[in-house]
């Protein structure tokens, strides 16, 4: 949840099906209305945002990277692969 209480931000992927670019949903929690969502990886798992709530955090279970979120665009500001050697 954003420490404003006006967003929530789940990942989302299908656990049983095909192994396909997921992604993040923004939730507009008053109304629970998804306001957009963000392609990502395969699998993201984890949603974490900075305590300013100006960046969202999950990791990536089959794509072995950390994905970063800007909040406000709602865009993918970055990826970090997280591979040994690849950092």
């Amino acid at each position: 949840v954003s420490p404003d209480g006006f967003f929530v931000w789940v990942v989302n992927f299908n656990l049983h099906g095909d192994m396909v670019t997921s992604s993040v949903s923004v939730v507009e929690a008053r109304e629970m209305l998804e306001i957009a969502r963000i392609p990502t990886c395969t699998m993201p798992h984890g949603s974490r945002l900075n305590a300013s709530g100006t960046r969202h955090y999950s990791a990536c279970m089959m794509d072995e990277m950390l994905v970063e979120i800007d909040a406000a665009r709602f865009d993918v500001a970055r990826h970090f692969f997280l591979t040994a050697g690849k950092e």
